[in-house]
């Protein structure tokens, strides 16, 4: 008796090694890998594209020009990609970033720093 889960099969022989349907090699899924992701721009404007490519855009999370969603790889997500190639730039990164963490990725250097005087900074330490 073999359980199936997401597209791969397991034996009873073998309860932690799975085997993929397309090619029959074995798999090793570990807790321990790390999945990566899609980072999705859009880059270009849906205005005036059918509505099966505006719904894909919708479907992928992507409403504003410059908007960056990330999504896991899949080949799902791989297709609906392919079906906006022209509007969206795509690269593959190891971890998904909040939109707090994006957002601190662009904040620029404020451009100065504040230095004390050396008198106040050995006044500190002693």
């Amino acid at each position: 008796m073999s359980r199936v889960r997401e597209g791969v099969r397991s034996t009873d022989q073998y309860p932690n090694r799975y085997i993929n349907y397309t090619s029959g090699l074995p798999v090793q899924h570990t807790s321990s890998h790390i999945m990566p992701f899609f980072k999705i721009t859009l880059i270009r404007s849906a205005i005036g594209l059918p509505v099966k490519t505006t719904g894909v855009l919708k479907a992928l999370g992507l409403r504003k020009r410059m908007a960056t969603v990330f999504h896991p790889v899949s080949p799902q997500v791989a297709g609906q990609i392919m079906a906006v190639k022209e509007l969206v730039a795509v690269s593959e990164v190891e971890n998904a970033m909040s939109k707090a963490e994006f957002k601190a990725t662009r904040k620029p250097d404020p451009g100065y720093y504040i230095e004390t005087p050396a008198s106040e900074a050995l006044e500190r330490h002693i």
